[in-house]
């Protein structure tokens, strides 16, 4: 770990890298062809060893800054059904001297922008250094400063890390309106690093501490809401009972804020109150804020939300369309193979809708593979073996992939 970069020196070009740990079970071989998936096109380079207790992967990105590289691998993997134990950031400083800090702002400030430079930052005494220049009078310097706490609090994940940005918003907030945008910067830094911490086995078992993020929930500005139910929505560990009220008024006032706070409440505990609103919601919303209340239903009550992929699917909307099947891969079980085989066949025939990694149908097919005796299964099966060459090249080069034997069938 470098311990004195100078920030006057510093190259914007240089490359953001980082490890990934993950313990001695994980299955090697899908994390190598899950990166090699994504590096060409990622400006990904990547190195896996053995190491301690498990592997160890280290990323160098020359394509995206910090948050998006890390969370893209992390995502990536996650699909292929891999979690890593832990991320450690490189070529991080966590303990600089106070004039290294005064000169990364002052640049920033000169600069007017983060680039790379905000993402060597690492640690909480960074961050309780950079928020004394939260409350400055220059309004860039306080927003530099709150990216700055951001990418320190990302670097070094943790709940001391996470409470230090959610405790400086509110104290944003109590400035007025000046303290607005520095606020939100410090609750999309929160909201990332939830995100994070999440995806990491290491904090499997901890619970975030949630502070004000209930009581902010409610204020009046639309950013500053936006901002605590995802900081909120994303962190490790269950809802307080303030925080899943605060979101259910927000549900119910169906307002710019509802689709979120429905999607929020896959952290609250399942209660009969909140299954009869999100089961109310789902029947009488539409759009967004209607798949949102799907996702969290299922999430809570996975065994009684066939209504809802059911209806999704039936939908007109390719959106609702998409999020049925992805409830009814995760959530369905035998009695939905024709359902499943139905809307497979309807995207085999059907131009590639957006592009998706893995590609839309790919949960389908997973779903369907247990049931390969289902009169179903073998029609969907057929379909796809005999519009090989018509299917959507993403689709044809994931079953080539996963399932060669779907095509290897033909006669």
């Amino acid at each position: 770990m470098s311990n004195d970069p100078d920030p006057l020196e510093f190259d914007e070009l240089a490359p953001y890298r980082f490890q990934l740990l993950f313990n001695d079970a994980s299955d090697t071989d899908v994390i190598s062809k899950t990166i090699d998936g994504i590096a060409g096109l990622d400006r990904l380079e990547y190195l896996l060893e053995e190491v301690t207790e498990g592997w160890s992967l280290t990323v160098t990105s020359r394509r995206y800054e910090q948050r998006s590289a890390v969370m893209r691998v992390l995502s990536e993997l996650h699909g292929a059904g891999i979690m890593a134990e832990d991320r450690i950031a490189l070529d991080v400083v966590s303990d600089p001297p106070t004039l290294w800090l005064v000169a990364v702002v002052e640049q920033l400030r000169q600069e007017d922008r983060m680039g790379r430079r905000a993402d060597t930052c690492a640690g909480l005494p960074l961050i309780e250094t950079a928020a004394e220049w939260l409350d400055d009078e220059d309004e860039e310097i306080s927003w530099n400063a709150a990216s700055v706490m951001g990418s320190a609090a990302f670097n070094d994940p943790g709940p001391e890390t996470y409470l230090a940005l959610v405790d400086g918003a509110a104290r944003q907030v109590e400035r007025g309106s000046v303290g607005e945008f520095p606020a939100h910067l410090l609750l999309l830094g929160a909201a990332a690093l939830g995100s994070l911490a999440s995806s990491l086995g290491r904090y499997r078992e901890t619970a975030f501490p949630e502070g004000s993020l209930p009581d902010l929930i409610g204020h009046s500005s639309q950013a500053i809401t936006e901002g605590a139910i995802g900081a909120l929505s994303t962190a490790p560990g269950e809802a307080s009972a303030d925080a899943t009220a605060a979101l259910c008024d927000g549900v119910a006032a169906d307002g710019a804020i509802a689709d979120q706070a429905a999607w929020a409440t896959t952290r609250s505990a399942p209660t009969d109150e909140l299954e009869q609103l999100l089961r109310d919601t789902f029947l009488t919303a539409k759009g967004e804020l209607r798949t949102s209340a799907a996702i969290a239903y299922c999430t809570h009550w996975p065994d009684q939300g066939r209504f809802t992929w059911t209806e999704l699917l039936a939908a007109r909307g390719l959106e609702d369309k998409w999020t049925g099947a992805d409830l009814l891969a995760e959530y369905g079980s035998e009695e939905d193979t024709e359902l499943a085989a139905k809307e497979l066949i309807r995207l085999a025939k059907a131009k590639a809708e957006r592009l998706y990694h893995p590609p839309r149908g790919a949960q389908l097919i997973e779903f369907l593979s247990p049931y390969p005796d289902d009169p179903a299964t073998i029609e969907a099966m057929g379909v796809l073996d005999n519009r090989r060459d018509k299917l959507p090249e993403e689709l044809r080069e994931w079953i080539e992939t996963h399932h060669p034997e779907i095509f290897d069938s033909a006669s």
